[in-house]
């Protein structure tokens, strides 16, 4: 039996006792860029009336960007958009893999300098809640065990959304 990864413990110590949505995605944000090192993490939630989604949380983006994407159609061919609409996480290892499948996003890789992303839906059950999105300087490769984590922290983000809005 593999060894439980503690950062998932430091995780849902740092959900544990949020009680708004907007407590949860914002400990999310600091918890996951601290735990996995990254140049940044975004929290995007389903809003199904405006069939959008609604930066929840985000700790590196420049204020132009971040309210060019504050919503974003669920419909918009962008990572974000894409993995709650396909329920599958996407991997992208480089810029260049960033480019060849979504080159009309060439000036957000360019405004931010991320090389590698990890995008994630956030599912909770069968209902995709929104999603995590997690962005590197460099190139990576997501090992099987990166990829296994990112699930984990994805399911463990969800599942504390659901929860506070559930009350």
């Amino acid at each position: 039996m593999p060894t439980p990864d503690p950062r998932l413990a430091q995780l849902r110590s740092a959900l544990d006792g949020v009680t708004t949505v907007e407590e949860a995605c914002a400990r999310t944000v600091s918890a996951v860029t601290e735990l996995v090192a990254c140049a940044g993490t975004i929290v995007a939630l389903v809003d199904e009336p405006d069939r959008t989604l609604r930066i929840a949380d985000v700790d590196e983006l420049a204020p132009k960007l971040r309210v060019e994407w504050s919503r974003i159609p669920l419909a918009a061919p962008v990572p974000l958009s894409d993995v709650v609409r396909y329920r599958q996480p996407i991997f992208l290892r480089s810029r260049r893999e960033w480019l060849d499948v979504y080159p009309h996003l060439v000036h957000l890789a360019d405004q931010t300098g991320h090389q590698a992303n990890a995008v994630l839906p956030l599912m909770n059950g069968d209902e995709v809640v929104g999603a995590l999105g997690v962005a590197f300087h460099e190139p990576r490769e997501f090992a099987d065990e990166e990829r296994e984590f990112a699930l984990a922290v994805a399911s463990e983000v969800a599942r504390s959304v659901q929860r506070v809005r559930t009350g």
